[in-house]
């Protein structure tokens, strides 16, 4: 084997950093030189990195924006540990060479990355239901996080129903819209031999389930209805008020919010009928007090 000369290691050496440049906000990278963009976010205590190729050139509009908000992050001044991810960029260019930035500590990622955590390219490659036919999917099972009731089912409409909701809302799915807040069920899609392919939610308020609700003896036990609730109270300030009236009753559990945050406005008590059965808490903010509602408590 033919030994390399001091000559040929520098050779090889400047070649090298003619491929890979890694720097951050150091080097100025063009939109219009971008062949594609790796993203990689993980940190210390994950065994697993996310690691996510986009194409889009929209998207490297966004690669391009984070990087000077994360050019100016201050990781000390962000005391909290937990939650803390390493962030990489990789933009592969047109003449072959790869300009890499990398950040460490972020907190939030999620954040500075939303725009490319909301992208289709994103969602395509981090959600198992994106990389799913809908023939491979041979048994459904419904899990009520309300009333602790479920139901497992290999009925074709329910199969085709899960399948098409569920790809539905994560299209439109928005990285940060509040989702748990609403949450009826979660759905879990099986394969043949009893393998989870993929899962997701169901929400109050989406609509694409309503059939469903409507006609489906089991999948209509997933959720309280009027029917099922004894009262529900609402409190606002020093103001305490019962509501049984039906028509409210059901408003009330298709709305509210779970949990409460310093901008809840009216706190909510649901008492279900079934006295063993757990009462459900939540609230509403101001800009989500539906007029109905808000008449009651004014």
């Amino acid at each position: 084997m033919k030994k390399l000369t001091s000559t040929s290691t520098l050779a090889l050496i400047l070649i090298t950093l003619t491929l890979i440049t890694t720097a951050c906000g150091t080097i100025e990278v063009k939109q219009e030189d971008i062949q594609s963009v790796t993203l990689t976010v993980g940190g210390p205590e994950q065994e697993e990195h996310t690691v996510v190729e986009f194409q889009d050139t929209e998207n490297f509009k966004h690669f391009l924006a984070i990087e000077k908000q994360l050019d100016k992050y201050k990781p000390k001044d962000h005391m909290i540990s937990t939650w803390k991810l390493d962030v990489k960029f990789e933009y592969h260019l047109t003449n072959g060479e790869i300009v890499a930035r990398e950040y460490k500590g972020i907190r939030p990622v999620d954040e500075f990355l939303k725009d490319l955590y909301n992208s289709q390219e994103y969602k395509e490659q981090t959600i198992p239901l994106f990389k799913l036919d809908k023939g491979e999917v041979k048994k459904v099972k419904f899990d009520s996080y309300l009333n602790q009731y479920e139901f497992t089912a290999d009925d074709s409409v329910l199969i085709n129903s899960a399948y098409e909701n569920l790809l539905q809302y994560y299209q439109e799915h928005d990285y940060f819209g509040g989702e748990n807040d609403y949450l009826i069920a979660s759905v879990e899609l099986f394969g043949a031999t009893g393998e989870k392919l993929a899962e997701g939610p169901i929400l109050r308020g989406d609509k694409n389930w309503a059939p469903l609700f409507n006609s489906h003896y089991k999948f209509r036990k997933l959720k309280y209805w009027a029917k099922d609730i004894a009262e529900v109270q609402l409190k606002q300030g020093d103001q305490l008020i019962k509501v049984t009236e039906p028509q409210f009753v059901q408003e009330i559990l298709d709305t509210y919010k779970d949990g409460s945050t310093g901008k809840s406005v009216v706190s909510v008590e649901i008492i279900p009928q079934d006295s063993s059965a757990r009462h459900l808490f939540g609230s509403y903010e101001k800009d989500s007090l539906p007029e109905s509602i808000n008449n009651l408590v004014r």
